[in-house]
């Protein structure tokens, strides 16, 4: 089972928890699926706002998209 599949699925199973987010949002980031890694992660950062880590990756995809949003 590849990594992305693995963290949708903890996502699902585990939508409180900001660890599946945050691989999720690295496996695309690292994939070079930014846009994607880039909703990802500001999901998390909003829904996890007092989680530093998230906050830190979703601005980590935010700087490699050239600080574009969308």
């Amino acid at each position: 089972m590849n990594a992305e599949i693995s963290a949708r699925l903890y996502v699902q199973d585990y939508p409180d928890h900001p660890l599946g987010w945050q691989v999720l949002g690295c496996v695309l980031h690292e994939s070079g699926r930014l846009r994607e890694a880039l909703a990802v992660r500001q999901d998390a950062a909003e829904k996890f706002a007092d989680d530093p880590n998230c906050q830190m990756h979703f601005e980590e995809t935010r700087a490699a998209l050239g600080g574009q949003d969308q």
